[in-house]
């Protein structure tokens, strides 16, 4: 039976605005040549940033007390086997 490895990776404060961007490859993070990025989602969002998760993240980092954790960030790896649509799925 195949594995695949799992992680959950917690932040801290200052750092939800600048690792979303980064996974995200916005802002200074842009680059042309990165076309490996299938798919990015934020959910469980409330409805004032919805549409715009950058908004949450900046309120993260600056209201967090400071040993708090500003978000939570689950990697799944995937079978090469299956094409981007079935992975998404």
């Amino acid at each position: 039976m195949d594995s695949y490895p799992l992680s959950v990776k917690v932040g801290g404060k200052g750092k939800a605005l600048a690792h979303a961007s980064y996974i995200a490859r916005e802002d200074k993070y842009a680059r042309r040549r990165d076309d490996d990025l299938v798919h990015v989602e934020s959910g469980n969002m409330p409805n004032w940033a919805a549409h715009k998760p950058a908004v949450l993240w900046a309120a993260a980092d600056t209201h967090e007390c400071a040993n708090g954790c500003t978000y939570r960030e689950i990697e799944i790896a995937m079978p090469r086997e299956l094409d981007d649509t079935q992975r998404l799925a």
